[in-house]
């Protein structure tokens, strides 16, 4: 840094070529407030201080400056393009790394295998002391409905989602197995024998939550509500059939003819697959099918997992990511969970 250029006499040079800060001196320079006060750190750029100042206030003067400026040009134009280079490649090295990392993550989330899911705890809600008709229990958050059977009659059952006694829900019907709850959670979807009194004839009806008479339905309008690519709709069961209706009921048309009866059909999340439990069915006694949405390609699902058990009551957790069924394997009854969902949209291919 130059003395001389410090301690000039501000008597040399005129008030109009003077400049009273940073900002100004940079604006002359046509450079940036950092680049001046480094030129004036490592190149003696002949700045001025006002040495009773604690603010350390600068001035300049501009002939100093041009002086300064033509004696160092090339060398300064020189070390700022190199400057510029070493930054541009330091950022060029950054933005790979930060690259590089960022597909790391998405490759391990891609790969890595997920944790299996867990059963966190059992509670126990009903204590009735009787069998329950088909295992199956519906819910409105608040409240679990379930179907007992009293006596050899199927009587419908609510009880505390938290626990507590169970009591029967009165209804007009000689027997009635629960098997849905409308979507507003005011009524119950029950099923009840058929006059004819075969097995695969049944009738629907709808019984208030609370209690009381029984209002019957069409099969198509007790399915369960699903959502397809041509809009909403209804899917139902009769005997060994599965039909698929507007959501009104109306332009039923049947899909398939499974092995056995059927029931509890359902569409996954996706809209892809059609899987359904079927009684009766060969060598066991309950079994899971899945078929495309239109109802081709019938197949049985898992077919090579459980071949002496049987697998029932499937449904799809609401993201699609698992499809949880019961099943008796080796003799003992229990929940498994099948991951759907994965690498390239390839799932686990056994259940847990």
């Amino acid at each position: 840094m130059s003395n001389a250029s410090r301690d000039a006499s501000p008597s040399e040079h005129s008030a109009s070529e003077r400049l009273d800060s940073w900002k100004e001196i940079a604006a002359y320079l046509r450079r940036g407030i950092r680049s001046v006060q480094r030129w004036e750190k490592d190149e003696a750029l002949p700045v001025h201080r006002h040495a009773h100042d604690q603010r350390g206030t600068v001035y300049a003067y501009k002939p100093e400056l041009d002086a300064w400026w033509n004696n160092r040009r090339e060398h300064l134009e020189r070390s700022e393009q190199t400057r510029h280079l070493r930054l541009r490649y330091v950022w060029t090295i950054l933005s790979a790394a930060a690259l590089v990392a960022v597909a790391g993550v998405g490759l391990w989330l891609l790969l890595r295998t997920p944790p299996s899911p867990t059963v966190l705890g059992i509670h126990q809600v009903t204590h009735t002391g009787h069998p329950k008709a088909r295992r199956w229990a519906f819910t409105d958050g608040a409240r679990v409905y379930f179907t007992d059977v009293v006596a050899g009659r199927a009587t419908p059952m609510v009880v505390p989602a938290a626990g507590g006694d169970a009591v029967a829900i009165r209804t007009t019907l000689e027997q009635a197995l629960i098997t849905g709850i409308t979507t507003d959670d005011s009524e119950l979807i029950v099923e009840s024998p058929a006059p004819s009194g075969r097995p695969s004839d049944v009738t629907f009806w709808r019984v208030p939550v609370v209690g009381g008479s029984a209002r019957h339905m069409d099969d198509s309008q007790a399915g369960a509500a699903v959502e397809t690519a041509d809009g909403p709709g209804r899917l139902y069961s009769k005997g060994s059939a599965i039909y698929f209706a507007k959501a009104d009921g109306t332009g039923s048309r049947k899909l398939l003819t499974a092995p056995g009866e059927c029931y509890g059909a359902r569409y996954s999340p996706d809209g892809k697959r059609l899987r359904f439990t079927s009684s009766n069915a060969g060598s066991v006694r309950y079994s899971i099918w899945e078929a495309s949405p239109d109802g081709s390609n019938l197949r049985r699902f898992l077919p090579a997992w459980n071949r002496e058990g049987d697998e029932r009551a499937g449904n799809w957790t609401p993201d699609g990511e698992y499809f949880v069924f019961e099943a008796s394997v080796g003799g003992r009854t229990g929940i498994w969970a099948l991951r759907e969902s994965g690498l390239f949209g390839q799932g686990s291919g056994q259940p847990v």
